[in-house]
């Protein structure tokens, strides 16, 4: 009897042991370095750790102690080696079901390929060494250090690179995704608790299918210097920041957008840039849209609701607002203020409101200003303003057609 009790204790002793320290998980550790031909990550030895590079003993050098006069020998050591970069040519793929994760800082620099496509059964997961919830407790820590949004740096494409990226959850980074003179693709995945999503630079272009941005700290999209993203099926929710920032002769074409919880604007864009949303919804957003220097957006077939902002849609040098058979209602704030002015030295600011209805709000429903200002408005609904439903200042020219 004392030997079969002796047995089951040690039984139980081994399954809590194994249930603490899930070893039913692989490991491999990638500390730094250049993935310079075809590779693939398999499920089978998921999780993969990215770790900074580390040095290496090279040599080593001999001096004399001057109160011993014994002699002392110094370990050289290597410089670390770059982190972990796929050279331009070479492709990394990742099966699904892979979870990747991150220490401090870590990123993955994306010159080549990365193709990760997971499914809906087995996604593949980007995040923090600290994300015990997928790959185990990697630290052994027991949930004592939880993950936060900067505890990795993302995924950095650039020098031409391309992703393509399906079933994606990206969790804990700096930057999410970066693009740098580089393309990409990335359809039916998630990006939260980050500090900032998806950053295009330098004339990147960047295609998206139903993705969800959301709980960022930072701004949700960022287009800079003659960028492009082109969206379908985009929810954002909860960013701190902007929703969009578009600048510098960059351009965004979002279909079925929805967006709420905004803190930040809606979208902010300069620059000669260039928007266009179409069948979307934006709602609960405490600041809204200003575009300017000679920059474009046009809204059709979209319903924004329950927003407040001085002016929740505010534009002026040289720029135009297309608004047509869309809704605008329960503002806080001025629904739309535009200007043109000859002495900005821009062109003509224009504005189009078509087959619209713009209403319920605590101000007032357009205010227009400038002699360098035209506003064409054509089977619109403006009503229930505390204010009044169109003021004009400065001579613009309105054009209003039943």
């Amino acid at each position: 009897m004392k030997k079969s009790h002796k047995f089951l204790l040690l039984v139980f002793f081994i399954s809590i042991f194994s249930a603490t320290f899930n070893y039913t998980f692989a490991e491999t550790d990638i500390y730094g370095g250049i993935i310079s031909e075809d590779t693939v990550w398999t499920k089978e030895n998921s999780p993969y750790i990215v770790y900074a590079s580390s040095s290496v003993q090279i040599g080593e050098s001999t001096s004399t102690d001057p109160d011993t006069g014994e002699e002392v020998i110094t370990p050289i050591y290597s410089d670390p080696g770059p982190d972990l970069t796929i050279s331009p040519g070479a492709t990394l793929t990742i099966e699904s079901g892979v979870v990747i994760k991150f220490d401090s800082g870590q990123s993955i620099n994306i010159q080549g390929n990365l193709v990760a496509e997971g499914n809906s059964d087995e996604k593949i997961y980007f995040t923090s060494i600290n994300d015990d919830t997928v790959g185990g407790d990697t630290k052994l820590d027991s949930d004592s250090i939880t993950p936060n949004n900067s505890d990795w740096s993302g995924l950095q494409i650039n020098n031409g690179g391309n992703v393509k990226f399906t079933d994606l959850v990206i969790e804990y980074a700096n930057d999410a995704i970066t693009l740098d003179s580089s393309n990409g693709d990335i359809s039916e995945s998630s990006i939260s608790n980050c500090q900032n999503g998806i950053n295009l630079i330098n004339g990147s272009t960047f295609n998206i299918h139903n993705v969800s941005i959301d709980n960022v700290s930072g701004d949700g999209i960022f287009l800079y210097e003659g960028s492009n993203l082109i969206s379908n099926s985009l929810k954002m929710d909860n960013i701190s920041g902007d929703a969009f920032g578009i600048y510098y002769n960059s351009h965004l074409s979002a279909e079925n957008l929805n967006i709420s919880n905004i803190n930040g604007s809606v979208l902010y864009m300069f620059g000669n840039s260039n928007a266009e949303i179409t069948n979307s919804e934006i709602n609960g957003s405490n600041n809204g849209i200003i575009f300017y220097q000679a920059s474009n957006l046009s809204i059709s077939n979209t319903n924004i609701n329950n927003v407040s902002d001085t002016s929740f849609i505010l534009f002026y040098q040289g720029s135009g607002l297309n608004f047509i058979n869309s809704q605008l209602k329960n503002i806080s704030g001025i629904a739309i203020e535009g200007y043109g002015a000859s002495w900005d030295g821009y062109s003509t600011s224009t504005l189009v409101v078509s087959s619209s209805t713009i209403s319920y709000g605590d101000n007032i429903g357009l205010k227009l200003y400038g002699d360098k200002f035209e506003a064409n408005i054509s089977k619109a609904i403006i009503s229930n303003f505390f204010g009044d439903g169109i003021q004009a200042y400065s001579n613009p020219n309105i054009n209003i057609i039943d």
